[in-house]
């Protein structure tokens, strides 16, 4: 490919030369065909020397210090890549080499090289940090080659795709032992502590002496009233079960990595998995997403809690479906990435633009040409058929979807905003959700046996969203048959209480303008309809815990601590919770 200065002697030897022709000037004839004669040598031996370095590149990457298959990375810390490429020639000199990472890292340090001369084998490193939970993608290395004179250059895509799991970060405590007030209340009837007999402290029962029992468990003053050997049992706790459920929605997966709600629940949901693997309870996991949904059952100590993170890491990789449309934001994207990631399906000789519109406005069809070879391009990335090939450059929306796909695919999608939706749309998908909720709970359920902890992380029953009213009353039944059952329930609101924010901020706000009191009445609304929303799911007996690591872990493990002893759900319940714990 030529730049603007080959281009342009390009034209001054072709002009000189038409002009030498007419004129009849021998000299200007001479040096105009000279000049073309060494372009095109120059051309020459710039695509030789390029095509003996491309068949024998070869690249090779390293990732912590191990080659493919790579091991998941963390998110929130640092990891070290190596990039090598070899070569059987010299790589030329003045080559700028880039390695392409998605957007779910965040590259410290420099992911490319320029060489100042030319070299057999080229290494550089760098530094990705996972921005959340999911995967990073790297792409390839993309090469851009330079002539010597700078007249000439040439882009080149090395595919090297590859996925790195990242796993979510998580809060850990030093004690994960509840920490509640210990009530004197006497169960209600038909709630019984949970204990079984084993190796503890306190004693249990009495009963006749069997052949095996050690010798410092026999109650010798028992057996001489009763005139036969007894034993004593001591009690043991019996572990509680934790029922984790997390419903996710389109809000979710909206944003940048890092930012998006998918990625708070993670954190929180690795946080809790922690505690409770820590104190030795067993418990479950149940993701259900937009798109599929993960189940894990009895799951416990290092290797559960590993599995967990790992389910973690797959549940927070998934897209939220784009309804774009006939976006046209959307499809200049998608154009951009494509023609930075693969040069080859833009190239003149291959798709050459084609303006096959009648518009007399030259941006319009130079536009329009543009969006036929994006098209084509994108059919030869998807090798789809001829049929589509043909109906794809006219057909608006379908070009959309393949953009919104390609997008996603390369973690892009957060260059598009979700168009607004109806109304009805949206009532009927709080439907569908909240009836997906319902059927996970009802399942769990079937499978409870003794008093377990149910905790449920959805941002349906937040207290703060207006549908919360309609989504608690779609969920009631499953919750009161849950509660019925003996089982404790906690919710965790995983959208953030913005309301007290949005409050202090008006507050504090002067000289007061008709916006800031729009919003100052918003968030007070927002503030009654969501203490309204709290006495609601207190009545019911369940607690309601807004989405913070700190109060989270201690009101999981004391509801597990309750469920143990059998204690009813009251004011105890909300005592005594440290918050020392502090996120790694």
């Amino acid at each position: 490919m030529m730049t603007g200065q080959a281009r342009l002697l390009v034209a001054l030897g072709t002009v000189g030369l038409v002009f030498g022709i007419v004129r009849q000037q021998g000299s200007a004839q001479l040096a105009s065909l000279t000049l073309l004669i060494w372009l095109g040598f120059s051309y020459s031996i710039f695509s030789w020397r390029l095509w003996n370095c491309l068949r024998s590149l070869q690249v090779e990457r390293s990732i912590a210090g191990r080659t493919a298959p790579y091991g998941p990375l963390w998110a929130g810390k640092k990891t070290e890549v190596h990039v090598r490429l070899s070569c059987r020639y010299p790589v030329p000199a003045y080559t700028s080499i880039h390695d392409l990472v998605g957007r779910a890292a965040e590259i410290e340090g420099s992911a490319s090289l320029l060489l100042e001369r030319s070299k057999k084998m080229v290494d550089f490193r760098y530094q990705v940090l996972g921005q959340g939970a999911g995967t990073i993608a790297f792409f390839g290395v993309r090469c851009k080659f330079v002539d010597r004179t700078g007249l000439f250059t040439r882009v080149h895509v090395i595919p090297e795709m590859c996925r790195v799991r990242v796993l979510p970060q998580f809060a850990s405590s030093s004690d994960p032992r509840p920490r509640i007030k210990r009530s004197n209340a006497i169960p209600h009837q038909g709630i019984h502590q949970m204990q079984r007999a084993g190796l503890g402290s306190e004693l249990l029962d009495l009963r006749d002496y069997q052949i095996g029992d050690p010798p410092k468990s026999i109650a010798w003053k028992v057996s001489a009233r009763r005139d036969r050997l007894m034993t004593r049992q001591y009690q043991s706790e019996v572990p509680v079960k934790i029922n984790l459920l997390v419903e996710g929605g389109r809000e979710m997966w909206c944003g940048h990595p890092g930012e998006r709600l998918v990625d708070r629940t993670a954190f929180l949901v690795a946080s809790a998995c922690r505690a409770v693997v820590s104190a030795g309870d067993p418990l479950s996991l149940s993701l259900i997403g937009m798109r599929q949904s993960i189940y894990a059952n009895d799951l416990s100590g290092e290797r559960g809690f590993y599995r967990v993170l790992d389910q973690l890491s797959r549940f927070s990789e998934q897209t939220a479906p784009i309804r774009a449309g006939s976006s046209v934001k959307c499809i200049d994207s998608a154009a951009l990435l494509l023609r930075y990631l693969r040069p080859d399906l833009f190239s003149n000789w291959v798709n050459p633009p084609r303006a096959r519109s009648l518009n007399p406005w030259p941006r319009v069809r130079r536009n329009r040409a543009v969006r036929n070879q994006f098209a084509y391009a994108i059919c030869e990335h998807y090798q789809l058929s001829a049929n589509d090939a043909l109906s794809l450059p006219w057909d608006q929306g379908l070009l959309s979807e393949y953009a919104a796909r390609f997008l996603a695919e390369h973690q892009q999608q957060t260059d598009v905003e979700p168009q607004p939706e109806d109304s009805t749309l949206r009532r009927q998908e709080y439907a569908l959700r909240c009836q997906r909720v319902s059927n996970a709970l009802k399942q769990i359920l079937v499978r409870a046996k003794d008093n377990q902890v149910f905790v449920i992380f959805s941002s349906l029953l937040d207290p703060a969203s207006p549908h919360s009213d309609s989504s608690l009353t779609l969920v009631q039944p499953v919750l009161r048959t849950i509660i019925g059952k003996h089982h404790r329930v906690c919710l965790v609101t995983t959208m953030p209480a913005a309301g007290k924010d949005a409050l202090a901020a008006a507050k504090n706000a002067e000289p007061w303008t008709y916006h800031m009191l729009r919003r100052h009445a918003a968030a007070i609304l927002e503030q009654e309809h969501a203490s309204e929303m709290r006495n609601k799911i207190r009545s019911m007996g369940i607690t309601s815990v807004f989405a913070s690591a700190s109060t989270i872990v201690p009101k999981i493990l004391a509801e597990a601590e309750l469920a143990g002893r059998g204690r009813h759900a009251g004011k105890h319940t909300e005592r005594g919770v440290h918050e020392p714990y502090v996120s790694t």
